[in-house]
């Protein structure tokens, strides 16, 4: 990550790299995304690079596919994240992990044992969402329980997703994988760990495929007990379509958030932010607002502080640190006068790619402070929270590929740091290290969040 704000920092915000196959056209500034994302969008699409690194884990899912077929999954999607749905499926699971993982930090307290923060979200945020797939978590049972045990407990299926994103993400930056994975032996790898997360997948949607009926349909809906496969399958019966968008789902659902819970834990706790008193004012914010340790739906809207770090996370910890778009057709990219940048063409073909790491640290946009993480730059003058263009703050996306479970992932962090906050601290094992970010499809804590927990007995 440092070496694209390098790069930014020597060519500037546009810029194009020559790689084999095709030209990559580098577009950090807000006219770009809003002219690909919003005014053409329709010329800028996922393309042939996408579907080409990504196809044999993501299918034709989501976050692979363009056109009809990509409006045909938003819209099952969108049927994920509805106040119904909130109020009934998904906060009786959340709050159940939730009740799970205080458990665990007071064994973890007690025994005054060091664990990665990370990982644990990652367990949580696993099981948790496979439960809102599909109302069962079978095989990971033992991954997260209240027994700090259970951190040494390993999923086939989990290790094969990790895995799997591993290796994917390798083909993003190398053109020639298709020859090195079969030199290596690689592609033995990828292959094994897809079957896995496949073979998993497909034996749920099978079941329950089988036994499938309007009445149960009908009976499910009346009692909320309306899954997200249930609400898949009111679009297509196809196993591997079914599949797929599970696939998808699991991916958007798990680490990214997992990921940015473990970097808001990190930067409340970093020895530098100490100034800012942000552990301290994050529990008055949970105190004074009065809301209750298991947040309700609509509730996280209400913590304004908690939300204003979470965004401050997102805007210098980007686990979505970089995006790529192929082009269409030809055409010519906006004029950025106040940087003195003319108008770019770009071909048939190209790849146009932006940086939100680099996007996010622009003092052109965020002031010369931009890259000091300062919570209070979210509020107004009033006190109220403020929200840029989705084209600069971008890490949430922008137009209509915006993310979706934007709502349901702050939701969810914002409803881990209420629950936990009041009743533990946290220290870092290492306070004075540098922490870098991990490369992959996703942007965690390299090597882990390494914390030791304990119980607040004064309250």
């Amino acid at each position: 990550m440092g070496r694209w704000w390098d790069l930014h920092k020597t060519y500037g915000p546009a810029y194009e790299l020559s790689v084999p196959f095709f030209r990559l056209v580098v577009i950090n500034h807000p006219k770009y995304m809003e002219y690909i994302q919003k005014t053409n969008f329709n010329n800028f699409i996922k393309g042939y690079e996408a579907k080409r690194n990504f196809h044999q884990l993501q299918r034709d899912g989501i976050f692979t596919s363009d056109g009809q077929a990509w409006y045909t999954q938003r819209k099952a999607a969108t049927k994920a994240f509805t106040k119904k749905n909130f109020e009934n499926h998904i906060t009786t699971v959340l709050h159940r992990h939730l009740e799970t993982l205080l458990k665990l930090l007071k064994r973890l307290a007690d025994e005054r044992m060091a664990f990665d923060f990370q990982d644990v979200m990652s367990r949580l945020l696993v099981c948790s969402t496979i439960q809102i797939l599909f109302h069962v978590s079978t095989g990971m049972d033992n991954i997260f329980t209240s027994e700090p045990s259970c951190l040494h407990e390993i999923c086939e299926f989990t290790e094969a997703f990790d895995k799997a994103q591993y290796l994917f993400d390798e083909r993003r930056r190398n053109s020639l994988w298709p020859w090195t994975e079969r030199l290596s032996g690689k592609d033995k790898l990828t292959s094994r760990a897809v079957d896995l997360i496949y073979g998993y997948m497909n034996e749920i949607i099978e079941r329950r495929l089988q036994q499938k009926s309007s009445e149960d349909k009908q009976d499910q809906e009346e009692k909320g007990q309306v899954d997200l496969l249930d609400l898949f399958m009111q679009s297509t019966r196809d196993k591997d379509d079914l599949a797929g968008m599970c696939v998808n789902f699991l991916l958007a659902g798990r680490d990214t958030t997992a990921y940015s819970i473990a970097w808001f834990l990190l930067e409340i706790l970093r020895p530098e932010n100490a100034r800012y008193t942000l552990v301290q004012r994050a529990r008055d914010d949970i105190q004074t607002t009065g809301v209750n340790e298991y947040l309700g739906y609509g509730e996280s809207a209400k913590l304004k502080f908690l939300n204003a770090i979470w965004n401050e996370v997102l805007r210098l910890d980007p686990v979505a640190p970089a995006g790529q778009l192929e082009v269409a057709a030809d055409d010519v990219l906006p004029a950025v006068p106040e940087m003195d940048i003319p108008a770019r063409p770009v071909r048939k073909g190209d790849c146009v790619v932006w940086h939100n790491y680099v996007l996010s640290r622009m003092p052109e946009l965020w002031g010369p402070d931009a890259e000091d993480f300062k919570p209070d730059r979210w509020f107004s003058e009033d006190g109220q929270l403020q929200q840029p263009s989705p084209f600069t703050f971008h890490s949430w996306n922008a137009g209509p590929r915006t993310c979706l479970g934007k709502g349901f992932a702050t939701h969810e962090a914002i409803s881990v740091f209420a629950a936990v906050l009041p009743s533990f601290d946290f220290e870092l094992v290492e306070p004075n290290k540098i922490y870098e970010g991990s490369s992959g499809m996703n942007m965690g804590v390299q090597d882990g969040l390494w914390v030791r927990v304990k119980e607040r007995k004064d309250l």
